[in-house]
């Protein structure tokens, strides 16, 4: 079998309305037919030339992953691949960069998360309000939007470029009517803030730059500390995160906040350039490690990049339910390499999503299969967090791990670290 190895490691959020679903990270792999048709191929033609009914090859294959295998194995057609790609490169088509949540199993026209350098991004609209309306620019032909198949619905009558009023109940019980539309754009996954300025970190064509904020992250930031933000591991974020970093040296910051609340991971890649940043001493040292089924195993391994150089005498590390894969291996790895003893980890409610499995997507002529191969090790101590997440309790590290109840109409993580 010929492969040709681009390493990812994974879990992105899943789009829209699939919060909870993450991918952690995963080999990409050309595969070369064998010879003959396999009887998975005998039957698909078999029921194409024969069955009497509608038939669609890629929702047959969808459907038999999804039935036998776990979520996290996935069967991609050739445009779905394509657009999987796309996102991964930081690239998104034809959208308004909102993500919504799932509450008690029902999908919901609360707002999850705001891309960063999105269409909805530039015009304000912030996470924890609800969509309540679409309407024609001209205020015409409004309808209401009670859950997200309603604002599907809606959207799904505006083509790409055509501006839209789309309105917004908030938190406090006010409604704020946005304009806007569905576009191409190139996602940014950082966002920087001190207790005086406040910063969006986008790609421009010289490489990530600053651009200030109208409006705050957060509406209390102590003097001394610098939050960023960290949304995703993909695209350019690696270079994003890194100049939010130099950001907070140079403006003196005595403690480092990095908020990876709702990150579901990324590329393998971005991570390895970002824990570089993190863990001490020279050269290559190992990030995770991958063990397959056969017990072999394959190690990720990074180039540290003045580690020892950091300012900070602390860097709280915040996580929470949808903090996953990515996210969860590079916490690891600063656990593990906690030398100085600057990490500390704040959990909302306790736990962070528990995603240590790795998948593989073999690359073929009619598309893409993402299966689950592996299972990943913290890189010295082996932990592993699959299907527990961090914990308060995780063993050797109860020290360096607390936890924080959500409060509604509050950030409580914010506040005891700065209490």
């Amino acid at each position: 079998m010929k492969k040709t190895y681009t390493r990812i490691l994974g879990g992105v959020l899943a789009a829209v309305v699939a919060a909870g679903v993450f991918t952690l990270g995963y080999f990409t792999s050309k595969w070369t037919e064998p010879e003959g048709l396999g009887e998975l191929e005998q039957i698909l033609r078999l029921i194409e030339n024969n069955y009497d009914g509608e038939f669609d090859r890629d929702d047959f294959i969808h459907g038999a992953v999804a039935a036998s295998l776990d979520r996290y194995s996935t069967y991609y057609s050739p445009s779905e691949y394509e657009q999987e790609e796309q996102s991964r490169e930081g690239r998104v088509s034809g959208r308004l960069g909102l993500s919504f949540l799932k509450e008690n199993g029902v999908s919901t026209n609360k707002i999850y998360s705001v891309s960063g350098n999105s269409p909805a991004e530039r015009a304000g609209i912030e996470a924890g309000g609800r969509v309540v309306a679409l309407a024609n620019e001209d205020g015409t032909n409004s309808q209401t939007v009670e859950d997200y198949d309603g604002f599907s619905a809606a959207l799904g009558r505006f083509t790409t470029d055509e501006k839209m009023l789309l309105t917004v109940k908030n938190a406090d019980g006010t409604q704020t009517t946005y304009t806007l539309k569905r576009e191409d754009y190139i996602e940014s996954y950082v966002w920087y803030q001190t207790g005086t300025e406040a910063y969006n970190v986008a790609d421009g064509s010289g490489g990530p730059t600053l651009q200030k904020r109208q409006k705050p992250l957060k509406s209390h930031i102590k003097q001394g500390f610098a939050y960023v933000k960290f949304s995703s591991f993909n695209g350019n974020a690696a270079a994003q995160l890194n100049l939010a970093v130099d950001k907070a040296a140079a403006d003196g910051a005595e403690n480092l906040i990095l908020d990876l609340r709702g990150n579901g991971g990324g590329s393998m890649s971005v991570l390895t350039d970002i824990a570089g940043r993190f863990i001490p001493g020279k050269g290559a040292r190992r990030v995770s490690v991958a063990k397959y089924k056969d017990g072999s195993r394959y190690y990720f391994n990074t180039k540290t990049t003045g580690y020892e150089n950091l300012p900070f005498t602390a860097v709280y590390v915040l996580a929470d339910g949808g903090t996953a894969s990515a996210s969860e291996a590079l916490i690891g790895a600063m656990l593990d390499y906690d030398d100085k003893n600057l990490i500390r980890i704040y959990l909302e409610d306790g736990k962070s999503y528990g995603k240590g499995i790795m998948q593989t997507t073999f690359v073929f002529g009619g598309g893409a299969l993402k299966l689950t191969t592996a299972h990943i090790y913290w890189p010295k101590s082996g932990t592993t967090i699959q299907g527990v997440g961090i914990t308060p309790s995780l063993s050797g590290f109860e020290d360096k791990i607390f936890t924080v109840p959500s409060q509604e109409g509050t950030d409580a993580v914010l506040d005891e670290i700065f209490a």
